[in-house]
C-alpha cells in the first residue's frame, strides 16, 4: 500500500514498497498500539534500517510517536501514515469504546511432518463472528518445543531434531495449534494420515498412467476441467472434441453442448448487479435482452416500481434521468439496488428462468462492487451496499437449489467477496493461477479456504499459451518443448498444490483464450492420472539463485507422482531465464520420471533443475 503524496521532508530511503499493519485497527481511548512496518527494495528483498516518519491525520483523535506507537485520544477516525523516502503507507485507526469484534484463528494443516533441516509451510486463517475471512489481523507464530522445531514469522516450520512439537499461531486472544512430527533425515517417513477417500474416486490402480478416463463427465478421476467459450466460433468436430475433454463450459450455447455430450455442465453467461444501457454497447444481445426482460417483468408486476430498482446520483431525484451510470469494459451501465424488494424478486425470477434448461449460471464482473457505488443517493457509504448484495446472491442461490451459481470474483479476496462466494456456492477465480505473482502461496490459501467450506472453485490462468510463446527471450522453454508448456505445466502443478482429496470442488482452466481451437491449446499432461494427494504441500527448500534472486521450492506427494515447483519471490523486477536455474535433489525412495507437456515421460532423474517459475511433475516408476 503506497501513497505517492509522501512528504518531501522524508529522509532518503531504499524502500520501493511499504506496508503497515494492522491496516484498520480499533483502539479504546487511552490505549496504545504498536504498528508493524515492512519494506522491500526494487528487487523485492526485505529491508531493515530504513528511515520511518510517522504522522497522524488528526491528533485530536489519535497521536503517533516517532517509533510508531499510536495512542488513542478521543472517539473518531484518524489516518496514521508512515513514510520512507518517496514511499508511504497508511492505516485507518478507529477510536471506539465498543468491544473489539470477535476473531477466530485456524491453522492448516493441523498435523504434518518434516525431516530435520527441512521446512514446511503452515497457513493461518482468521475469521470474524460471521465466518468471513479477516485479511488485516496480524498473527504471531511460536513453537512450544524449539529444540524440536522452530517457526518463523510467516508460518514456515523448520525441523531441528526428531520429536513432536506444537506450533502455535495467535491472533489477538485466540490461538490454534498444529502438531508437527520431526523425523531424522535418514529415517523412512511414516505415512501421514490419509485423507478420507472420495466415494467414487479411489487412488489409481497399477497400470497405465492414462487409466480412469470416462466418456461422460467427470472425464478423469484426478482432475476437473473447465473452459470459457464466450467468443469462440465452433464447428461440430471441435465441439465434439471439447465435449470429450472438458467437464464444464461457461457461456456459449447449452443446447449445442447437450447435442455432443449431455454430461458436460453448461453455465450461460449473465450479469447481475449492473444492466447495460440499451443501445450503448456494440454487442446487441448484452445491450438489450437484460433490460428488456426487466421492463417486461415490472410491467407484469405492477405493485413494484422499476425506478426503485436502480441507484441514482447523490442529490438527484429518483427518476430515469438521474440513474447512476458506471462504465465497465467501455459499456455504460445502470446499477441495481440490492436492497429493493422488487429488484430482488426480479433477479430470483430471472435466474430461475435462465437456468431452467441449464446446469446453472455464470455471473461475470462480481468483484470490486462497493467501490463503484459509493456516494449514490441510496448508498452514501459503500459498506451499506454489502449486506443486501450478499443477501441477493443468497436468495438467487436458494431459488436455484442444486444448480450452480458461479460468481467471477477474479483476484479479489476481501471479506465481502468471501461472503458473496459462500452465499453463491461457486466461484470463477479469473487470473488467480498466476505464475508470475509473488503472492501465489496466499492465492493457494484462498482457494483452500473456499474448497474447505464446500465452494465449487474454478481456478483460472492469466496468460495464454500464445503469450507465453511470444516471449522466449524472457521466458525460455526450460525443461519443456515450448515456453507455453513450461508455463502451463507450472499452472498444472499449482492446481495439484491445492487439490483436495477429491477434485469434485476444484476444476482447472488452463486457457482463457477465445479465438483458437481448444484442441490446439490442450495440454495432454493434465490427462496423466497421478492420483490424489497423500499429504499437504511442503515448503521444501529456499535459497538464492545464481542471479541473486530469492527462491522457494514447494513439493507435494501424490499417489503416483511428486510435484516440485519453484515460485516467484518478492516484488519488483524478476528474471526467468536459464541463468536463474537451481538444482533440487530428489528423494531416493523411488525412480522419478519427468512428465512432459505432451504427456510423454522422460528418462529417470535424481534431481531437477528449475528456473524461476518452473515446475516438475515426477511420476513414480514404482506406480507404473
Amino acid at each position: 500500500m503506497t501513497d505517492p503524496a509522501a512528504s518531501p521532508n522524508t529522509p532518503k530511503s531504499l524502500a520501493k514498497w511499504v506496508t503497515i499493519s494492522p491496516a484498520t485497527p480499533t483502539i479504546a481511548p487511552g490505549h496504545t498500539l504498536a504498528f508493524d512496518v515492512q519494506m522491500q527494495d526494487a528487487s523485492g528483498r526485505s529491508l531493515t534500517g530504513q528511515p520511518e516518519l510517522f504522522s497522524t491525520g488528526d491528533s485530536s483523535i489519535a497521536t503517533v510517536s516517532a517509533s510508531g506507537i499510536v495512542t488513542a485520544v478521543a472517539l473518531g477516525n484518524a489516518k496514521i501514515t508512515v513514510a520512507s523516502g518517496s514511499q508511504s503507507a497508511f492505516a485507518d485507526v478507529t477510536v471506539s469504546n465498543a468491544p473489539p469484534p470477535a476473531r477466530w484463528v485456524a491453522v492448516s494443516p493441523g498435523t504434518a511432518q518434516v525431516t530435520v533441516r527441512n521446512t514446511l509451510a503452515l497457513f493461518a486463517n482468521v475469521t470474524d463472528a460471521a465466518g468471513r475471512l479477516v485479511s488485516d489481523m496480524p498473527v504471531a507464530w511460536s513453537s512450544a518445543s524449539p529444540a524440536v522445531a522452530i517457526v518463523d514469522s510467516i508460518g514456515s516450520v523448520t525441523g531441528v531434531s526428531p520429536g513432536r512439537a506444537s506450533i502455535i499461531v495467535t491472533a489477538g486472544t485466540n490461538q490454534a495449534t498444529a502438531q508437527v512430527t520431526v523425523i531424522a533425515a535418514t529415517e523412512t517417513a511414516p505415512p501421514p494420515a490419509a485423507p478420507p477417500p472420495p466415494p467414487v474416486q479411489p487412488p489409481p490402480s497399477s497400470g497405465t498412467l492414462y487409466s480412469g478416463y470416462s466418456s461422460v463427465s467427470p472425464h478423469w478421476q484426478h482432475i476437473g476441467t473447465m473452459m470459457t467459450d464466450f467468443y469462440y466460433g465452433w464447428n461440430s468436430g471441435e465441439r465434439t472434441w471439447a465435449g470429450q475433454h472438458y467437464d464444464f463450459a461457461m457461456s456459449g450455447t447449452g443446447s449445442a453442448w447437450r447435442a455432443v455430450n449431455p454430461s458436460v455442465g453448461h453455465l450461460p453467461y449473465t450479469l447481475e448487479w449492473t444492466v447495460i444501457i440499451p443501445n450503448a454497447h456494440s454487442t446487441a444481445s448484452l445491450g438489450t435482452v437484460y433490460y428488456s426482460d426487466m421492463v417486461a417483468w415490472y410491467h407484469n408486476h405492477a405493485s413494484y416500481s422499476i425506478e426503485t430498482a436502480f441507484l441514482h446520483r447523490a442529490g438527484s431525484a429518483r427518476d430515469s434521468a438521474s440513474r447512476a451510470v458506471i462504465v465497465i469494459w467501455n459499456s455504460p451501465r445502470w446499477i441495481i439496488n440490492p436492497a429493493d424488494a422488487g429488484a430482488r424478486l426480479y433477479q430470483v425470477d430471472r435466474f430461475s428462468r435462465i437456468v431452467a434448461n441449464e446446469n446453472g449460471a455464470f455471473v461475470d464482473e462480481a468483484a470490486n462492487l462497493p467501490s463503484r457505488i459509493a456516494g449514490t443517493l441510496e448508498y452514501p457509504t459503500s459498506s451499506a451496499f454489502e449486506a443486501p448484495q450478499t443477501s441477493t446472491f443468497a436468495a438467487i442461490k436458494a431459488a436455484l437449489g442444486s444448480k450452480v451459481l458461479m460468481l467471477n470474483t477474479s483476484l479479489y479476496t476481501t471479506s465481502f467477496d468471501r461472503a458473496n462466494i459462500l452465499a453463491a456456492g461457486a466461484v470463477h477465480l479469473e487470473a488467480m493461477n498466476n505464475p508470475l505473482f509473488p503472492g501465489i502461496a496466499q492465492s493457494w490459501q484462498w482457494v483452500e479456504s473456499l474448497t474447505n467450506q464446500g465452494v465449487f472453485v474454478d481456478l483460472v490462468d492469466v496468460y495464454s499459451s500464445q503469450y507465453a510463446n511470444s516471449i522466449p527471450n524472457t521466458f525460455p522453454r526450460g525443461n519443456f518443448a515450448t515456453p507455453a508448456q513450461r508455463m502451463k505445466m507450472w499452472e498444472l502443478a499449482s492446481y495439484y498444490m491445492v487439490v483436495p482429496s477429491s477434485p469434485a470442488n476444484l476444476v482447472l482452466q488452463l486457457e482463457n483464450e477465445w479465438s483458437l481451437p481448444y484442441s490446439s491449446l490442450w495440454l495432454r499432461a493434465q490427462e496423466a492420472n497421478i492420483g490424489h494427494p497423500l499429504s499437504a504441500r511442503v515448503l521444501a527448500s529456499r535459497g538464492t539463485d545464481p542471479l541473486g534472486q530469492a527462491y522457494v521450492v514447494y513439493t507435494r506427494d501424490m499417489d503416483r507422482a511428486l510435484i516440485v515447483m519453484r515460485i516467484n519471490q518478492g516484488w519488483g523486477s524478476h528474471s526467468y531465464v536459464d541463468a536463474t536455474a537451481v538444482t533440487i535433489p530428489l528423494p531416493t525412495t523411488d525412480q522419478w520420471l519427468p512428465l512432459n507437456g505432451d504427456g510423454t515421460l522422460g528418462a529417470p532423474v535424481t534431481s531437477v533443475t528449475l528456473r524461476n517459475v518452473e515446475a516438475a511433475i515426477l511420476v513414480k516408476k514404482s506406480r507404473l
